[in-house]
């Protein structure tokens, strides 16, 4: 059960991911040369500088972080927890 390597014509899902990839730095290069939108998530939450859009966008921020937290102690607490966890060697290869 160790890692199989292919080669790059044969990867498909590599393929896929690197034209994905291109595709999005085109479009970045593309948004960058004409000009960042000004209607964006942070100018909408912000725009009119009272408390209430402050709170709804400091806690959409701190929503954002908890749910990372959360998740990673999650993950920390079942492999500490449980007996039986998976080797370094099947966590890394899958």
């Amino acid at each position: 059960m160790c890692c199989v390597f292919r080669s790059f014509t044969d990867n498909v899902a590599a393929q896929l991911w690197y034209f994905t990839k291109c595709v999005y730095f085109v479009l970045s290069c593309y948004q960058i040369r004409s000009g960042y939108p000004t209607r964006i998530i942070g100018n909408v939450l912000t725009k009119k500088h009272n408390y209430f859009n402050l709170v709804l966008f400091k806690g959409s921020v701190t929503f954002y972080y908890l749910s990372l937290c959360m998740f990673e102690c999650l993950s920390v607490s079942l492999c500490v927890y449980l007996s039986v966890c998976l080797c370094l060697c099947l966590s890394v290869c899958v």
